[in-house]
């Protein structure tokens, strides 16, 4: 279900938008508008790049537990997860709670964004967008955890990879020309992201208790090929 993943990400790009949006905008804009759109385009891309990487490890860690055979239990613990985290932590805004050593990784994360920022070149943009995406964000560690149900490095990365490609649009549009989405449409998309991760919660349960339904709820115990239905188109 890549589609998961791509919706999650273009709903939440309201909510990149006040989070990075500061930091996006602070990218300098260059002189033509086709030298501007491809500084701009090559900082999302770069985001988009580290999602990827991410997604691999937590692929691997999915592999661990298809290997072992865990995938029901894997299934229905990442849809409580889910669940749990928009119902009990507060995460209807997605913040990170203050903690010390998150804290002090943003703090080391901006210096080498501020580094890049110096150097004003089309790689700096790049270089620049892939630091931004080891920002500690609540929207990105529930994209992680959806992203290692797919039992593999290979759908780890690609869960996350189209996760990337839904926050594109609206990241692309903010640095590009500011506050062109009204902050009242902003708001209302904002609100649809806790609804649509308890949907997507609900339907890692609903794989995991093994109800044998194609593409809904498949087999799991009969072939650990069926956990890898849920990051596929």
């Amino acid at each position: 279900m890549l589609w998961t993943g791509f919706l999650l990400g273009l709903f939440g790009g309201m909510h990149c938008a006040g989070m990075c949006g500061p930091i996006a905008l602070a990218i300098p804009n260059k002189v033509g508008a086709l030298a501007n759109f491809i500084h701009k385009f090559l900082y999302n891309t770069g985001r988009v790049i580290t999602y990827s990487f991410l997604g691999l490890l937590t692929g691997l860690i999915g592999r661990g537990f298809n290997m072992a055979g865990w995938q029901q239990a894997l299934s229905i613990g990442l849809g409580i997860f889910l669940i749990a985290t928009i119902l009990f932590s507060g995460i209807h805004n997605l913040n990170i709670p203050s903690i010390k050593p998150i804290n002090s990784l943003t703090r080391s994360i901006k210096k080498y964004f501020s580094y890049f920022l110096q150097k004003r070149s089309p790689i700096s943009a790049l270089g620049m967008g892939m630091i931004n995406g080891l920002l500690p964000c609540g929207l990105v560690y529930i994209a992680l955890a959806a992203s290692i149900a797919g039992g593999s490095l290979q759908s780890g990365a690609l869960y996350m990879l189209v996760f990337g490609l839904g926050t594109f649009p609206v990241m692309l549009l903010l640095s590009l020309a500011g506050n062109i989405i009204s902050p009242r449409v902003r708001l209302k998309i904002y609100k649809m992201v806790p609804v649509f991760v308890v949907v997507l919660g609900l339907l890692f349960i609903l794989r995991g208790m093994n109800l044998g339904i194609p593409y809904l709820s498949p087999d799991l115990g009969s072939s650990g090929e069926a956990l890898q239905e849920i990051c596929e188109p």
